[in-house]
């Protein structure tokens, strides 16, 4: 679907922490490195592709890390708070190759000046050679309150991050998944749906 039409959205998925040989952090299997390997596999990106994963999930996905860990072809930007799970994982933040470890609560303001300080520069950098997905996992639980995340965002500031990632992305045309990955509150339905909505409006839907 991303390939043919730009952008899929997948109301589940995102499974970041599962690594190739087993589950964690309630991920069964490591989806996004099975997407890739599907695609390669069936010639439907070129084995030399660049891949790009963005995740904004409160939690580093450490998973995608290890998975990846060999991998040349696939560039990984993470926007996640450093205090929490899996804050121990020492290799899969060294794999990054854009990390953005939050320390402390910020502001709204201050969390998309961030990351749109960061994202542009590193998208241009990895597309100076051909890229054949992005895959970009959506996490609703920096929203303020979730027990999980331990971040304070808004819920009109996850819309706004969610719609210009994707906007950067689709911009420079590379064809984008969007996973939802983790969100823990009774909000997180009406977080996803917003978004969704959204950039499903920006398309042209």
């Amino acid at each position: 679907e991303a390939l043919e039409h730009g952008l899929a959205i997948n109301l589940s998925g995102g499974y970041h922490h599962a690594k190739p040989a087993q589950g964690e952090g309630f991920c069964v299997y490591a989806d996004a490195a099975i997407a890739v390997a599907v695609l390669r596999q069936q010639a439907l990106i070129s084995e030399t592709d660049r891949i790009i994963y963005v995740d904004t999930d409160a939690h580093q996905g450490n998973g995608v890390s290890h998975a990846f860990m060999h991998d040349n072809r696939a560039f990984l930007f993470d926007i996640f708070n450093a205090r929490a799970y899996p804050q121990n994982d020492v290799a899969a933040r060294e794999r990054l190759d854009c990390e953005i470890g939050i320390t402390r609560n910020w502001t709204d303001r201050e969390y998309m000046l961030e990351l749109e300080n960061r994202l542009p520069g590193f998208l241009d950098s990895v597309c100076q050679s051909p890229v054949g997905l992005a895959i970009y996992n959506a996490g609703t639980d920096i929203f303020a309150g979730d027990p999980l995340g331990g971040l304070n965002i808004s819920a009109a500031t996850i819309r706004e991050r969610d719609l210009y990632v994707v906007s950067e992305l689709r911009k420079r045309q590379i064809p984008t998944i969007m996973l939802l990955s983790g969100g823990y509150t009774k909000q997180s339905f009406q977080l996803v749906a917003d978004s969704v909505s959204g950039l499903l409006e920006k398309e042209g839907y």
